[in-house]
């Protein structure tokens, strides 16, 4: 390759196990509503290559898998993006990643205390296994001790879901779909500025998607005074020649509090 004479040695060997997968609740219409969690048995191969005396690439590849092998190479402007799904916090595979990952970095304390500004009970997030197999997430709570995830609400399992995301999309973007789900609406002000203090601490971009005024209402702490840094995006059906509409903090609270609009 280009005049040059390059040694490529791989290596591959078989490998089986299980995998834990989601698998999707939907209602009549399609929508998901729900997720569990299956255990699969899978088999497949690790293919390990090395060029030269670079470090060696390693490639996994499942019997069953559709999805071709693909080697992403980051653009110098590329950012770490996470997206949280209206179901997300449902499912615990990605949060045990993402507490794993923190915890390489010595960042778990961090989230331990994201979390308890939110609950004071909470001390930790924990990654146990009652069989040596199967992992699950679980919390250290100062009055029930060492219990699962499933144990709680939806709504303390939708802020573990944020907190977890929030360090792992540090300098970079938070995606939140429906961002008020499963929290109740008498304690979407306390969240929301807790979110918004916490992005701002790891300096992440949010971007999120609401059809709620109750959510729009404290995410701009109305009727009181708010950060210039929210800008809401209005987008209509297909059709109106007005596709999107930009409003800044300062219009949106106008017409909330002046006139009582519903800008949603």
């Amino acid at each position: 390759m280009s005049g040059r004479d390059h040694t490529v040695v791989a290596g591959c060997v078989p490998i089986a196990g299980t995998v834990l997968e989601p698998s999707y609740i939907r209602d009549d219409e399609g929508e998901v509503v729900d997720a569990i969690e299956r255990q699969l048995a899978r088999e497949g191969v690790e293919l390990k290559v090395r060029i030269d005396n670079t470090p060696d690439e390693v490639f996994t590849i499942w019997l069953d898998a559709r999805e071709r092998i693909k080697k992403q190479i980051p653009s110098p402007n590329w950012l770490p993006t996470r997206t949280i799904t209206p179901f997300a916090h449902r499912v615990e595979r990605p949060q045990i990643r993402d507490l794993s990952e923190a915890t390489k970095l010595f960042r778990k304390e961090e989230i331990s205390k994201l979390l308890s500004e939110i609950d004071p009970l909470i001390v930790s997030l924990e990654i146990l296994s009652s069989d040596g197999k199967r992992a699950s997430l679980s919390v250290q709570h100062k009055d029930l001790g060492i219990v699962p995830i499933s144990m709680f609400g939806d709504g303390i399992r939708r802020i573990v879901a944020m907190a977890l995301a929030i360090p792992s999309a540090s300098n970079g973007v938070l995606l939140i779909d429906e961002i008020e789900t499963a929290i109740h609406t008498s304690a979407l002000s306390k969240v929301f500025s807790w979110l918004v203090a916490s992005c701002r601490q790891y300096n992440v971009q949010l971007f999120a998607t609401t059809h709620s005024l109750e959510a729009l209402d404290a995410i701009m702490g109305y009727p009181q005074p708010n950060t210039e840094e929210f800008t809401l995006y209005k987008i209509f059906p297909e059709g109106n020649p007005d596709r999107v509409q930009r409003m800044d903090a300062d219009l949106v609270r106008r017409l909330r509090a002046n006139r009582g609009l519903d800008v949603r």
